[in-house]
C-alpha cells in the first residue's frame, strides 16, 4: 500500500463514496428512517415541506451549476431523502394500535386475514405472520390493516397453507406484552420489528381458508411442496432430513433445539439461514457451467437471463425469504452490470440493493436479519481485500482456505458488536468451524441437489443417499465437536453505547491501516480509554446489583435472587429447559455463581426468601399484619378473600402459574376491577424487581 492506494488504485472513504452513488443517497434515507422510528408525529406540515424540496430538487437538475457549487445539489437531494425517510418509515409503521377494533382485547373476534411468512411446527401448527383485511362487526366487515401472529392448530381438511392464503379466523387476539426471563427470547422486540404487537391461538374448526392472493412465489409453491416430498423419500434418516430442509430450503422447524444451539455456540448460525452463501452458490454453479460461451453481447445477455431465472427460482423455491430475497436482490446487480458489459461496484450494488428493500419496506431495517446480512457484506467488501494482501498461499488448496478464512474474519468483525449486543457471546471457535462446516455445507447444497435428481435411479440412487447421510452427520458432528470445545462460548456483554463505540474503533482502525489516517493511532487510543471506563463503570453496576425475578409461565412458582455476581435459584425443576433458561439468565446479567435450593412455594402460600424482599405469601402477610407496599404471591390452592386483599392494601399481586386457568382469569378481572396491580406470571411472562 503507497499513499493511501492499493494497487495503484484508491480507497479512500471519499473515493468510496465518488464510485458509488446509491450509497450517497442511501445514507440520508437511513437517518430519515431512523428519525420516524423515534416516533416523530407525521402531520401535514412534513407534507408540505417534502413537496417544496422536491420542487427545489428538480428545479436544481434543471439549471446549471459551476462545478465548486455542486454541493448545492446534493444538499438538496439529501434533505430531501432525510424527509421522505421520515415520512415514509412514519406511513409505513404499524398504526394499529389506534384502530378501536384492533384494540379489542378478550373478546372472541371474526377476522379475514392474508398469511405470510408460513412455518410448520414439528407439533403440526402453523405459525404465521398476518394481515387483518377486515374485521366482521355484526353484518358488516371492517377494514383495519392490523398485522398479527398467529398459531394456527392442525385441521384434517386442509394439508398446507403458504404465504398469500386468505383465511376466516375465530379468535381472541392478546397484545404481545409477554416479558421474557433474563437472557431470553425477547418476542415482544422481534415482533415489533415486524409491526406485529399482538398474537392469538386460532383452534382447530375455527379457521376456514377462503382463498389465496396471488404472489410471485406462488409458481414455486408446487415445487416446494414437491422437494419437501422428494427429502422424506430419498432414504435420509429423520435427523439429516431436517438439516437437508433447512440448507436447501430454509426451514428450520424440524431441526432439535440441541442441534440450534450447537450451530449458535460453533458460530455457524448463518448457514441455516438461506441468503448469501447459498445464493452464492446458486450463482457459482450457473457461472461455471456457462461460463465458456464467451464474452459476444448476446451471449452474455442469454448467460445473464438464465442465471437470473436460476436465482430467483431458488428466491421462490425456498419461500422469497427476506434474507434470499436480498441476496438475490445485490446478485442480480452484479449479473446485470455484467449483461450491459458495466463494472459494478460491489459498495455501489450493495447500497443499491438496500435502498430498494427499505424503500419495499422500511421495516427491515429494524430486524437483526436484515442488519447482519448487510453488516457482514459490507464486512466483506471493506476488509477482504485487505486482508487477502496479507499473505499469498503457495498452492491452490492453501489458497481456498485462506480465501474461507479472509471471509470469515471480515464478516465477523463487522457483524461482532451487534452479536455481542444482542446475543451477550461469542463463539470463540468460529474459524476453524466455518472452514470445516462451509466446506460441508458447500458439499451438501450440491449433494442435496444431486440427490434429489438421481434417488429413484437403483443403486445410483442409494450410494448418493448414503454419501448425503454421513456428509451430514459430519456437518452435525463438527458443529458439536466446535461448541463443546473449552471456551467455546463465554459470555462478552456491550450496552448500545459500547457497541457504537466498538465501531468507531473498527472504522478509526480500518481508515488507519487501509487510508494511512494520519490521526487514526490517537483516536483509537482515546476510544480504547473510553471503552475501558465505560467497562469499569459496567461491572460496579453488575457488582452492586440486588434483584428479585420471578420466572415465567412453567407450572408452579420459580424465582431467582441476584445479589452482585451470584444467583440463587429457587425451584425443584432440572431438566433441559430449566438449565438453559438458567444459563441464559447467567449469561446475559453477566453472574458466576449459580446455586439451586429447593422451590419457595408451598400449597398453604408460605413463601420464604432470605433478605430483606417486599416480596411474601399469604399467610406471612396475615401473620405480619397490613401488607403495605409488599408485593403478595398468590398460589393455585388458597383461598382469596378479596375484601381482605383491598383492606391489606399490598403494592400489588403477583398470580402463580400453579393457580388454575379459570382461578387465574376471575382474579384478574376482580384485581382490575378493585384498582390492584397485579402480574400474572403464566401470562405475562417474567417479573423482576431491582433494588
Amino acid at each position: 500500500m503507497v499513499g493511501g492506494r492499493w494497487d495503484g488504485r484508491e480507497t479512500g472513504a471519499w473515493s468510496a463514496l465518488i464510485r458509488a452513488p446509491m450509497l450517497r443517497l442511501l445514507l440520508p434515507f437511513l437517518v430519515g428512517l431512523l428519525i420516524a422510528r423515534s416516533g416523530v408525529p407525521i402531520g401535514p406540515p412534513w407534507l408540505l415541506a417534502l413537496a417544496v424540496l422536491l420542487f427545489l430538487v428538480l428545479w436544481s437538475f434543471g439549471r446549471k451549476y459551476r462545478f465548486e457549487q455542486r454541493a448545492i445539489r446534493g444538499a438538496l437531494v439529501a434533505a430531501f431523502l432525510v424527509l421522505f425517510g421520515v415520512l415514509w418509515g412514519g406511513l409505513r409503521a404499524d398504526t394499529a394500535s389506534d384502530d378501536p377494533a384492533a384494540g379489542a382485547t378478550g373478546s372472541m373476534q371474526d377476522m379475514l386475514v392474508r398469511l405470510d411468512q408460513v412455518q410448520r411446527s414439528r407439533s403440526g401448527h402453523w405459525r404465521a405472520d398476518a394481515e387483518v383485511l377486515a374485521h366482521r362487526d355484526g353484518n358488516a366487515a371492517l377494514a383495519t390493516g392490523e398485522h398479527l401472529r398467529l398459531t394456527l392448530a392442525p385441521d384434517s381438511s386442509q394439508a398446507w397453507l403458504r404465504p398469500g392464503d386468505l383465511v376466516w379466523i375465530r379468535c381472541r387476539p392478546e397484545p404481545m406484552d409477554r416479558v421474557p426471563d433474563p437472557g431470553g427470547f425477547d418476542l415482544r422486540s422481534w415482533a415489533a420489528s415486524r409491526g406485529i404487537h399482538r398474537e392469538a391461538f386460532v383452534g382447530s374448526g375455527r379457521w376456514v381458508p377462503a382463498g389465496h392472493q396471488r404472489q410471485w412465489m406462488d409458481v414455486f409453491a408446487e415445487a416446494r411442496e414437491q422437494v419437501t416430498r422428494w427429502l422424506e423419500e430419498s432414504g435420509l434418516p429423520d435427523a439429516e432430513q431436517d438439516i437437508a430442509r433447512a440448507l436447501l430450503l430454509g426451514d428450520r422447524s424440524g431441526l432439535e433445539q440441541q442441534q440450534r444451539d450447537a450451530f449458535a455456540r460453533s458460530g455457524t448460525m448463518h448457514v441455516l439461514a438461506v441468503s448469501g452463501l447459498h445464493v452464492g452458490l446458486v450463482f457459482a454453479v450457473f457461472a461455471a457451467l456457462l461460463g465458456w460461451w464467451g464474452k459476444r453481447r448476446g451471449y452474455m445477455v442469454l448467460r445473464g437471463t438464465i442465471i437470473l431465472a436460476a436465482l430467483w427460482g431458488y428466491a421462490g423455491l425456498t419461500g422469497g425469504a427476506p434474507s434470499v430475497v436480498r441476496a438475490a436482490t445485490m446478485f442480480t446487480l452484479f449479473t446485470v452490470a455484467g449483461m450491459v458489459r458495466r463494472q459494478s461496484d460491489s459498495m455501489n450494488s450493495l447500497a443499491s440493493a438496500a435502498f430498494v428493500l427499505l424503500v419495499l419496506d422500511p421495516r427491515m431495517l429494524g430486524q437483526l436479519s436484515f442488519q447482519f446480512s448487510f453488516l457482514a457484506v459490507l464486512g466483506i467488501l471493506l476488509f477482504h481485500d485487505p486482508l487477502r494482501r496479507l499473505w499469498v498461499p503457495p498452492n491452490r488448496v492453501l489458497g481456498y482456505l485462506w480465501s474461507l478464512l479472509v471471509v470469515s474474519v471480515a464478516a465477523q468483525l463487522m457483524t461482532t458488536p451487534l452479536a455481542l449486543l444482542t446475543f451477550k457471546a461469542f463463539p470463540m471457535w468460529f474459524l476453524p468451524a466455518n472452514l470445516v462446516v462451509v466446506s460441508l455445507v458447500t458439499v451438501a447444497v450440491y449433494g442435496g441437489g444431486v440427490l434429489l435428481l438421481v434417488y429413484k435411479v437403483p443403486l445410483l440412487g442409494k450410494i448418493m443417499a448414503f454419501l448425503m447421510t454421513w456428509v451430514l452427520k459430519a456437518l452435525a458432528g463438527s458443529t458439536r465437536f466446535f461448541a463443546e470445545l473449552p471456551g467455546a462460548y463465554p459470555d462478552l456483554r456491550l450496552d448500545w453505547f459500547q457497541a457504537v463505540l466498538l465501531y468507531g474503533l473498527i472504522a478509526v482502525v480500518a481508515a488507519r491501516l487501509a487510508w494511512r489516517w494520519r490521526p487514526g493511532w490517537p483516536v483509537t487510543v482515546v476510544i480504547l480509554l473510553v471503552l475501558c471506563m465505560t467497562w469499569i463503570r459496567t461491572a460496579r453496576a453488575v457488582n452492586d446489583r440486588e434483584a428479585f425475578v420471578a420466572y415465567g409461565g412453567g407450572t408452579g412458582l420459580e424465582v431467582a435472587l441476584v445479589h452482585g455476581r451470584d444467583l440463587v435459584v429457587f425451584s425443584d425443576r432440572n431438566d433441559d429447559f430449566a438449565q438453559r433458561r438458567t444459563e441464559a439468565h447467567r449469561r446475559a446479567w453477566g453472574l458466576r455463581s449459580v446455586r439451586q435450593v429447593p422451590a419457595v412455594e408451598r400449597g398453604d402460600g408460605s413463601l420464604a426468601l432470605p433478605g430483606d424482599w417486599p416480596i411474601q405469601g399469604l399467610d406471612q402477610m396475615r401473620s405480619a399484619g397490613l401488607a403495605g407496599q409488599r408485593w403478595l404471591v398468590l398460589s393455585g390452592t388458597q383461598q382469596v378473600d378479596l375484601d381482605e386483599l383491598v383492606e391489606r392494601g399490598p403494592a400489588g399481586v403477583l398470580l402463580s402459574p400453579s393457580m388454575p386457568g379459570g382461578k387465574r382469569s376471575y382474579l384478574r378481572r376482580a384485581l382490575a376491577e378493585r384498582s390492584i396491580p397485579f402480574h400474572d406470571l403464566r401470562e405475562q411472562g417474567a417479573y423482576i424487581l431491582q433494588r
